[in-house]
């Protein structure tokens, strides 16, 4: 993340999680709201608030995320923190949780100029000024791709969690609403393995793009891309338990107006956020930027731009670990931008259908069927469940309650006779945000007077996949011989690694 002024796609505010002086692995970790405050708007009274104490003061802040940290030159860190010292210690002296956040999506990294020992040298240091015991890096941009930065950077940390037991680590990374890219998760893949311990990672949810985002709510797609991260999670903790595994979530928005024209996280999309985090224990909720939450218009740099009252969106967020999001109300007219409709409140949504009690039986599922849609509900063996997004697998040995990341829900126990099975149409409806994205039913070959043997291409008769091109749903491609299929609309941009084998989330075979 970075100044938004000077950011790219998805590439700005976010670093996030707690100063909780808890280990990863605890579980019943309350849901936590830590802002971002960039550190550059300290002390400008342009702002609702010049500092961490000021902010406590009008806002009732208690825990933030200080952005951000990168290299000074070499193995040095910028001073941005340092600067602003007292007002850090005194926030911490009040009961304030703060978070240090390193990297963002402009600089060169600190592990860039360093070696892991140096690193944690430098960050020690750091600590023992500040008395902060809460780290986050948020790793993006091209820096992403960069393998070497994560081994410097995994040594570090772990010399840091061998004198400091008690530090919170996070790591914010780009997200889709289908889950974290592949460097992201090599990422955290990497990190497990070399025994840093993980408390949240945390996702920008932000800045997609029109081709995913338009036409549809910002609050739908954090809430999709927080399902998407679970089940990545959940196959990397193993071990771990639904509850430990969802408070390792951060959820991170940008607030109001996004640098893509089409996407606006409004209040009600916020209590959408919320409500969902509060129903699954999302560990930590966080957004750009707290200087930006208040009401009027201006510059996107210093507003959110969106109808709303003065730290309307911290407000909601901290109201998770205090009791129920309040529905969200209608912000004055006089600080309403003219721009902007004025949201309503909205209904606590539920991310996965939820279990009704035992029934009728539903429509017996087929294994011989291609796929069912998010929504479809089937019986097998007299239990009636629903799919929670594209899927054809057996529900019976991949369903679990709501939320448990599960391809299908278990509705209960139906009676009376099982209707025949019901196809799906061939063309997947538009998915709703909890759910996988549908890919496009694949194209069958048009009739031609003499039948064909069949209605695919042959292995390795699609267009070549390559770097730098951009796929739309359905597109069909070669690799390695064999045909994929595009299951979501994406660039595959050059250095990623974005091959179809490499990104099950991304292909499908043919």
């Amino acid at each position: 993340m970075k100044p938004i002024a000077k950011t790219s796609r998805r590439l700005k505010a976010v670093a996030l999680a707690l100063s909780l002086g808890l280990l990863g692995q605890s579980s019943a970790i309350a849901t936590e709201a830590a802002p971002y405050f960039f550190t550059w708007g300290y002390g400008n009274s342009a702002y609702k608030f010049t500092s961490l104490m000021d902010a406590k003061s009008k806002a009732g802040l208690d825990a933030v995320t200080l952005a951000f940290i990168i290299s000074g030159g070499g193995c040095s860190l910028s001073g941005d923190v340092d600067n602003m010292l007292s007002d850090v210690t005194a926030f911490e002296s009040a009961g304030g949780r703060v978070i240090i956040s390193f990297g963002g999506a402009s600089g060169t990294y600190v592990e860039a100029g360093c070696t892991g020992a140096q690193m944690a040298t430098l960050i020690d240091g750091l600590l023992q000024r500040t008395g902060v015991r809460a780290l986050d890096f948020d790793v993006e941009g091209s820096q992403l791709s960069q393998s070497n930065l994560n081994s410097v950077r995994n040594a570090a940390i772990k010399t840091l969690q061998a004198k400091y037991p008690d530090l919170y680590v996070s790591f914010t990374l780009p997200v889709n609403p289908t889950g974290l890219e592949p460097d992201g998760v090599a990422l955290v893949q990497g990190a497990a393995n070399a025994g840093v311990r993980i408390n949240v990672v945390n996702i920008m949810t932000m800045d997609y793009g029109s081709s995913i985002s338009s036409g549809k709510k910002m609050g739908d797609l954090a809430v999709q891309a927080a399902n998407s991260l679970y089940s990545q999670l959940q196959s990397i903790y193993t071990s771990k338990s639904s509850s430990e595994l969802w408070a390792m979530v951060g959820i991170t928005p940008m607030i109001g107006q996004n640098d893509v024209s089409t996407e606006v996280f409004t209040t009600a999309d916020a209590t959408t956020v919320a409500n969902f985090s509060k129903q699954y224990g999302v560990g930590l909720l966080a957004f750009w930027a707290l200087q930006r939450d208040r009401s009027g218009s201006g510059s996107v740099d210093d507003f959110s731009n969106t109808p709303q009252t003065d730290y309307q969106f911290y407000k909601t967020f901290k109201a998770v670990k205090t009791g129920s999001p309040a529905p969200t109300p209608t912000p004055s007219p006089t600080t309403v931008p003219t721009t902007a409709p004025t949201p309503k409140p909205t209904a606590t949504p539920v991310p996965t259908p939820a279990p009704t009690p035992s029934g009728s039986c539903y429509a017996a599922w087929s294994a011989t069927q291609d796929h069912y849609n998010q929504g479809d509900k089937v019986t097998l063996n007299g239990v009636n469940y629903v799919a929670n997004w594209w899927t054809n697998a057996n529900p019976s040995t991949t369903s679990g309650p709501s939320g448990s990341g599960k391809d299908w829900t278990v509705l209960g126990n139906c009676s009376g006779t099982t209707p025949a099975p019901t196809p799906v149409p061939t063309t997947a409806p538009t998915p709703k945000p909890t759910a996988t994205p549908v890919p496009t039913a694949t194209p069958t070959a048009t009739p031609a007077p003499t039948p064909s043997p069949t209605a695919t291409p042959t292995p390795g008769t699609c267009p070549a996949w390559a770097e730098g091109n951009t796929y739309t749903v359905g597109s069909c491609v070669s690799y390695g011989g064999v045909n994929y299929i595009a299951l979501v609309t994406h660039t595959a941009y050059v250095g990623t690694g974005w091959n179809p084998p490499a990104t099950p989330t991304l292909w499908k075979l043919q």
